[in-house]
């Protein structure tokens, strides 16, 4: 079996709380008036989940957004 990606997601990227359908919210934390959210996706589901949330960010022209995932040392 192959392991889960781990991420962290900053709400303010995404255009709206749909963005994080599909992602499991492992924990949040509020720094300021950001939340972050560390989630975990299965490896699985990842390329289909993390193209639906590039298009749920913010369009760069709006602001400057990046989700960071990792799986082990990938």
């Amino acid at each position: 079996m192959k392991k889960e990606y781990t991420g962290v997601v900053i709400d303010r990227s995404l255009q709206d709380d749909n963005g994080f359908n599909g992602l499991h919210v492992i924990g949040r934390r509020q720094v300021g008036s950001w939340e972050l959210m560390l989630v975990s996706v299965a490896h699985e589901e990842f390329a289909a989940l993390m193209e639906t949330l590039q298009n749920r960010m913010i369009n760069i022209q709006e602001d400057c957004w990046y989700a960071h995932f990792f799986r082990g040392a990938e």
